[in-house]
């Protein structure tokens, strides 16, 4: 579930604690995050890349 007050990091890191902060990008990365786009509130993710991150 994603949690709208994170941003899409914040949300990656509470679904997989154990994944380092270069996984956890690299992960986001696989998903089409990028850059800084990783620091996005989820609050304004469009409706195609909620489930993305979701996923």
């Amino acid at each position: 579930m994603v949690n709208r007050r994170y941003t899409i990091l914040e949300n990656m890191q509470a679904a997989n604690p154990h994944l380092s902060y270069q996984l956890l990008r690299q992960q986001l990365g696989h998903f089409l995050f990028k850059y800084d786009d990783v620091h996005k509130s989820a609050s304004v993710l469009s409706g195609g890349e909620l489930p993305r991150l979701a996923a």
